[in-house]
């Protein structure tokens, strides 16, 4: 079992001419577990399997880079890869995605996502963005440690983000029940945590 990550990270926010090439190549990699849904796709993947493992290594190599810097698609990239469903279901890599989760901890922190930007001067779409993104490390952090049996990354003594509410999606996302799966999600994270640190 491994954490799935509700959709309010990957946002309509994203747009291929604008979002850097690591996340879309994140996003490239998670979406081939659902080319079997599509009539076209499920055929065309079968004689042209698309270069899964290049796709991962690709985004690696831009985290790890020695010029890297931190930025919110690099984040959210290393977040789609996190909660990218295991290759072997019987034994994921536990190591790899904490590796990856690790990664992303030090960058929220290197932008400040710790913190709450709601009286920032940042355009709107940044606010919901910082937030969406501190969440879905939140959530990836908690689940993990909890499959995996580590320490959890977040210290609550740093954690200043407000919860999640309705004006932090979209009108499709709310129309859709995503947003609140988001934020029932966000609480039961909430209770996860808390359970956790009397067990620990």
């Amino acid at each position: 079992m491994t954490p799935q990550l509700p959709l309010i990270m990957v946002s309509d926010l994203v747009h291929p001419e604008t979002s850097s090439v690591p996340l879309l190549a994140a996003i490239y990699y998670i979406a081939q577990n659902f080319t079997a849904f599509d009539d076209y796709l499920c055929i065309q993947t079968v004689y042209d399997p698309p270069p899964l493992e290049k796709l991962w290594d690709f985004v690696i190599q831009r985290v790890h880079h020695k010029d890297r810097q931190a930025s919110m698609g690099m984040l959210e990239a290393m977040l789609i890869l996190a909660a990218a469903p295991a290759e072997d279901i019987l034994k994921p890599n536990f190591e790899q995605r904490q590796s990856l989760i690790n990664d992303a901890n030090t960058i929220a922190q290197a932008l400040g996502l710790y913190h709450d930007a709601g009286m920032w001067l940042v355009p709107p779409t940044e606010k919901r963005l910082r937030k969406r993104l501190s969440w879905s490390l939140r959530f990836l952090d908690s689940w993990n440690a909890a499959i995996s049996g580590r320490q959890m990354c977040i210290s609550e003594d740093d954690w200043l983000v407000n919860n999640l509410v309705l004006e932090d999606f979209s009108a499709l996302e709310i129309d859709t029940g995503q947003a609140a799966v988001a934020m029932e999600m966000a609480k039961l994270t909430d209770i996860l945590r808390e359970v956790m640190k009397r067990l620990l």
